[in-house]
């Protein structure tokens, strides 16, 4: 995967880009990758990134669980507070 676009995406300051990932948060507590990928409006893949890199705080609830003796892939589950964080430091372009 090319990571380029997400190290651009994130070092680019965006004035309002709070206030639109707040809008798209609504009043939801808990998200998926895949409901995060819609709100930052990036791949899945570019999500799972951000959390292993630290980037994006997220619970594997997977995590310990095997399957036919190999390990279950991560399922992360995000919250709104570490949503609106790294939507605050990508407005800042930190």
């Amino acid at each position: 995967m090319d990571y380029v676009e997400q190290d651009i995406f994130y070092a680019q300051a965006r004035t309002g880009y709070v206030e639109l990932i707040h809008k798209r948060v609504g009043g939801k507590q808990f998200f998926g990758t895949a409901e995060v990928s819609d709100i930052f409006d990036k791949c899945i893949e570019v999500i799972r990134c951000w959390i292993e890199e630290g980037r994006l705080p997220a619970v594997d609830t997977n995590a310990g669980r095997v399957r036919d003796g190999k390990p279950v892939r991560a399922n992360y589950t995000i919250t709104r507070t570490a949503i609106l964080e790294l939507a605050e430091r990508i407005e800042k372009g930190q």
